[in-house]
């Protein structure tokens, strides 16, 4: 399935603002991040190729770092550089909010949109760039419980 299939089967109010958004993250993504979709969102992660070691709470699937998804209760935005490095949680709730005049519904690595006008594409296209691939293995690495 493709991203574009994907985002079809979602509600029709949030297809614009996805496919803007996906648009938007493909010309932010670091280079050595790739893009994937596998049917209930849509990824960009850290090939086999470059982390042989793949995720750590399941080797067989590369590295996630930025994925969304739309459900129920809207879009979740899910980043985990946020959870490796805070300031950069904090980094972007500043700029949300103050774009945005409302408070940002977060947790430590995922951003929730109940509406398509709450969405703020330059925001997430500032966060999905914060990270180079080897930024994100330099965190990830020492964590990665394989290691220790």
């Amino acid at each position: 399935m493709t991203s574009e299939e994907l985002i079809q089967t979602w509600p029709e109010e949030w297809q614009e603002t996805v496919r803007s958004l996906v648009a938007s993250l493909r010309q932010s993504m670091p280079t050595g991040y790739e893009e994937r979709c596998d049917g209930k969102m849509i990824l960009w992660v850290i090939p086999h190729e470059t982390y042989p070691g793949g995720y750590h709470c399941d080797p067989k699937s590369p590295l996630p770092y930025f994925w969304l998804a739309v459900n129920k209760g809207g879009l979740s935005v899910y980043n985990f550089g946020m959870y490796m490095v805070p300031e950069i949680i904090e980094a972007y709730r500043a700029a949300y909010e103050a774009d945005a005049g409302r408070k940002a519904d977060m947790g430590k690595s995922c951003i929730k949109f109940k509406r398509p006008d709450h969405v703020r594409e330059s925001q997430l296209g500032d966060l999905a760039r914060r990270i180079s691939v080897q930024d994100y293995l330099a965190h990830y690495a020492p964590m990665d419980p394989r290691n220790r």
